[in-house]
C-alpha cells in the first residue's frame, strides 16, 4: 500500500484495510492496540477535546508520562485540527510556562504525575487546565469521526527549538510539512508492516513525532514506546521485543557501545537510524561492527520539516547524512552570499520549498520561495551526498539537545555575583558538547560549579547544568564590540587539556 497524501487519511486507510487493521499500531507498558483499535482510540478522544469547547486552530500543550494516552492524544490533536506540543517531563515549569504563552497556547493537557506542574504553568501562562485521570486507552462511547478536514497549510504542530538567545522559537509545522516529510522517508528508509521500531526518543522533538510515531504509522508498521532510555533496560527490551529498526542520537549509541549485545537482541534488527546530532565517522564504525547492522544517518532541522537528507540502507556512505529526499530543494550557498557554490565548495546548507514550515508563531511567515539558512556548513559529494564540515550558529547540542547558550547566560546574570557570562559548548566523547561558562564576577566575589548550577536548575532544565566555570577579568570581545565566544571556546578547549 502506498502512502497516503496527509497524516489521517494514511491512518485511516491502515485501520479500514482488513488485512492491517488487526495488526499491532502502537504498545506501551503493556498496553497492546491495534491500528483499528488505536484509531476509534484517536476518534473517540478529538470527540472529547471538541466537545471541550476547543476549536480548530487552538493551540494545545501536552505534560503527560511516555504512555499510549500521551500518543493517542498527539494523534487525537492532528485529528481535531489542534496545533500541539509536547512539554518535555525535565522542564522547569517557568520556561514552560514563558513559551507558551509567548507562541499564544489557550489549553494544557495533563496526566496525575504532573497535576502540580500543570497547575502552576496554566496559572502562569493564563491556559485552561485538563487533568487526565488515566491516559490509557479510556474513551468509551459511540465514535462519530471528528468533522474537521486538513488542509496542506493547516497547521498541525508547534515544535519549540532553541535560539542562541531569548525565548525558544515556536516552529509552525504543516499538515502538507508531515506529508512531505513522511513521503521522504518512506523513499530513503522505507518501513512496512513487518517492522516493529523501539520509541525512546523525546516527544517534545520533531523527530520523536515525526518519525518515530506519524512515519511509522503512516506505513503500517508497529512502535513500542519505552518511557526512558537506560542502558541495560535498553538491551533487555530489544531481546523482548526484538525490533527491526531503532532511532537514536549519538550519545545514546555510545552508551550502548559499552553494553554487551546479546544474539536475541539483534535477530530482527536490519537497520540503526541515527540524527538529530553530528556523529563522526570512527563512532559509525564501532556502532555498526558492535551491533552488525548498518547505521543510517540522516539530517535536517525543525524549520524545514526535521529531516532533509537520509542516507539508505545498501547505499549509505560512511561520514555523510546522505542525499535530499524527494520533494525537497536543497543548495551550498556562500556564506556571505546568496550565491550557489559548484564543484565540491563548502558552504551553507540552505533549504527552499515544501519542505520549509510555516513560520515562528507569532512572525511573518517563511518565504518559501527563498532560501532558508541552516546556519550549517557543508558540501555535496559528486553523487549529491552531503557532508556537513561544522555549524555557524552557536547552538549547543547535548545529546541530541540543542540549549541556547543566551538562555543559560540569562540565567546566570541571576547570580548576585555575576557581572556577564558567556557560554560555549566543549567536545565532550559521550555527549556531544557541554555548556561551559566564562564570567565576569562583581566586586571580587566568588562563585562555584555548584552554585552557578543550582540558579540555572532553577530556570532550565537539567540538561542546562555546566560542566566547568572559569572567571575572567574581562570577556574578550571581536572587533565589533561583540564577545568572542570562537576565543572562549579555544581558551576552554585549552583550560581541561589533559
Amino acid at each position: 500500500m502506498t502512502v497516503h497524501g496527509l497524516f489521517a487519511d494514511a491512518f485511516r486507510a491502515r485501520a479500514e484495510t482488513p488485512e492491517q487493521a488487526s495488526r499491532t499500531a502502537l504498545s506501551a507498558d503493556g498496553e497492546v492496540l491495534s491500528y483499528a483499535a488505536l484509531h476509534r482510540a484517536v476518534l473517540a478522544r478529538a470527540e472529547q477535546m471538541a466537545a471541550s469547547g476547543l476549536k480548530p486552530g487552538d493551540r494545545i500543550a501536552l505534560l503527560q508520562d511516555r504512555s499510549a494516552g500521551l500518543a493517542i492524544d498527539v494523534l487525537a490533536g492532528i485529528a481535531a485540527g489542534l496545533p500541539i506540543t509536547v512539554l518535555s517531563r525535565r522542564e522547569a515549569a517557568p520556561e514552560a510556562a514563558s513559551k507558551l504563552a509567548a507562541a499564544d497556547f489557550c489549553h494544557l493537557i495533563v496526566d496525575m504525575t504532573h497535576a502540580g506542574r500543570g497547575r502552576d504553568i496554566a496559572r502562569d501562562a493564563g491556559l485552561t487546565l485538563e487533568i487526565r485521570a488515566d491516559t490509557g486507552n479510556d474513551t468509551p462511547g459511540a465514535v462519530h469521526g471528528a468533522a474537521y478536514r486538513a488542509e496542506p497549510d493547516d497547521e498541525a504542530l508547534i515544535i519549540f527549538t532553541s535560539g542562541s538567545s531569548g525565548l525558544p522559537k515556536a516552529v509552525r509545522i504543516s499538515h502538507g510539512n508531515i506529508a512531505l516529510n513522511t513521503a521522504g522517508l518512506s523513499h530513503a528508509t522505507p518501513l512496512g508492516p513487518n517492522d516493529h521500531l523501539l520509541h525512546v526518543m523525546p516527544f517534545s522533538h520533531t523527530n520523536g513525532i515525526l518519525n518515530q510515531l506519524l512515519a511509522p504509522l503512516a506505513q503500517g508498521a508497529r512502535v513500542t514506546l519505552l518511557s526512558r532510555f537506560a542502558t541495560e533496560d535498553f538491551v533487555s527490551q530489544m531481546v523482548q521485543f526484538q525490533p527491526t529498526v531503532i532511532t537514536g542520537v549519538p550519545t545514546m549509541y555510545q552508551r550502548l557501545l559499552q553494553a554487551d549485545i546479546p544474539a536475541e537482541a539483534v535477530a530482527r534488527l536490519r537497520m540503526i537510524r541515527c540524527g538529530s546530532a553530528p556523529l563522526a565517522l570512527e563512532t559509525q564504525k564501532r556502532i555498526e561492527a558492535h551491533f552488525g547492522v548498518e547505521v543510517i544517518v540522516s539530517y535536517g532541522q525543525t524549520e524545514t520539516t526535521c529531516t532533509n537528507t537520509a542516507n539508505s540502507p545498501g547505499a549509505r556512505k560512511l561520514g555523510s547524512v546522505g542525499r535530499v529526499l524527494p520533494g525537497q530543494e536543497l543548495a551550498i550557498l556562500a556564506v556571505d552570499s546568496d550565491r550557489p557554490v559548484t564543484g565540491g565548495e563548502a558552504g551553507e546548507v540552505s533549504m527552499r520549498g515544501k519542505s520549509v514550515a510555516l513560520g515562528f508563531a507569532g512572525q511573518p511567515p517563511f518565504q518559501r520561495d527563498k532560501w532558508f539558512r541552516t546556519g550549517d556548513c557543508g558540501y555535496l559529494d559528486p553523487d549529491g551526498y552531503l557532508f556537513l564540515t561544522g555549524r555557524l550558529k552557536e547552538i549547543i547540542i547535548r545529546g541530541g539537545e540543542n540549549l541556547s547558550p543566551g538562555r543559560i547566560e540569562e540565567a546566570l546574570l541571576r547570580h548576585q555575583s555575576v557581572g556577564a557570562a558567556c557560554v560555549c559548548g566543549l567536545e565532550d566523547e559521550d555527549l556531544g558538547e557541554v555548556p561551559v561558562a566564562f564570567v565576569e564576577l562583581e566586586g571580587g566575589s566568588r562563585i562555584e560549579l555548584d552554585e552557578a548550577n543550582d540558579v540555572i536548575a532553577a530556570a532550565l532544565s537539567p540538561s542546562h547544568r555546566l560542566r566547568d566555570i572559569f572567571v575572567v577579568e574581562k570577556l574578550p570581545t571581536n572587533r565589533v564590540g561583540k564577545v568572542d565566544r570562537k576565543a572562549l571556546s579555544r581558551m576552554a578547549r585549552g583550560q581541561t587539556a589533559g
